[in-house]
């Protein structure tokens, strides 16, 4: 089987805390008791995606739109104008 490693793309992505911190995020239509005042519903190409406070909503070459975990987030990705990996929240 042949490797493949991914091409390097720039995307742009912001921190999601609270509602109102981006516009494509709205709240979750959820009438369960275990609904969190944190956490919000995304539209993507996979279907609508829960938020929660610390994720990074991305947007991608194509202008489509995912959530990627804040725990996860920059060990994928990092700021233009560095060449060195962050981590932790930056």
């Amino acid at each position: 089987m042949a490797q493949y490693k991914a091409k390097p793309v720039t995307v742009h992505a912001s921190k999601w805390l609270q509602h109102g911190d981006h516009a494509k995020v709205e709240r979750w239509p959820s009438t369960d008791s275990k609904h969190h005042p944190s956490e919000g519903s995304l539209y993507t190409v996979r279907g609508t995606v829960r938020v929660h406070s610390g994720d990074w909503v991305i947007r991608g070459v194509y202008g489509d739109y995912s959530v990627c975990p804040g725990d996860q987030f920059h060990s994928h990705y990092y700021p233009i104008g560095t060449h060195t990996e962050i981590t932790g929240d930056g």
